[in-house]
């Protein structure tokens, strides 16, 4: 691995700490988390619907752990997308003391129908840029995938 002097690192630290949650914020506004005659959904009911398509039916205790939220959280947000007929609660056949969470078809649909609206919002931003900066971003496409794998960190109390 290359070694930056450490004035590249802090730059691009700076400029990361700076540009980031600007760019989340502009993305979160644009992208629709409410599909006409399927309903609207919150960013985190979106990110629990994602969840459950990557990896299958989920306990409650598997949301908690796939989304880093407390188990009450879970269990609350499986209950809201359950209400509106997103997903299934039901007994797991080999310990019916767990409960596992699927999504329903009408689950699918919305999450299908919201991620391809997305994908459009993201290509109409990427119009935006020039070919170059195209080009720059797909280069450090790599580098954001292996940042956004690593583990959290622990978070320490202030």
């Amino acid at each position: 691995m290359k070694q930056f002097p450490e004035s590249e690192r802090a730059r691009v630290h700076a400029g990361m700490f700076e540009v980031l949650p600007r760019l989340f914020i502009r993305m979160r506004l644009g992208l629709p988390l409410e599909i006409a005659g399927l309903g609207r959904i919150t960013p985190e009911q979106f990110a629990v619907l994602k969840l459950l398509r990557e990896r299958g039916p989920q306990t409650i205790g598997g949301l908690a752990a796939g989304r880093a939220v407390a188990l009450n959280t879970a269990s609350t947000l499986a209950d809201r997308l359950a209400a509106a007929g997103l997903v299934v609660r039901a007994a797991d056949p080999q310990d019916r003391r767990l409960v596992r969470v699927s999504l329903t078809p009408l689950g699918t649909q919305l999450l299908d129908r919201l991620v391809e609206l997305r994908r459009q919002v993201m290509r109409e931003m990427l119009e935006e840029l020039s070919d170059a900066e195209i080009n720059a971003l797909g280069e450090a496409l790599p580098a954001m995938d292996r940042l956004a794998s690593l583990p959290a960190p622990e978070r320490v109390a202030l």
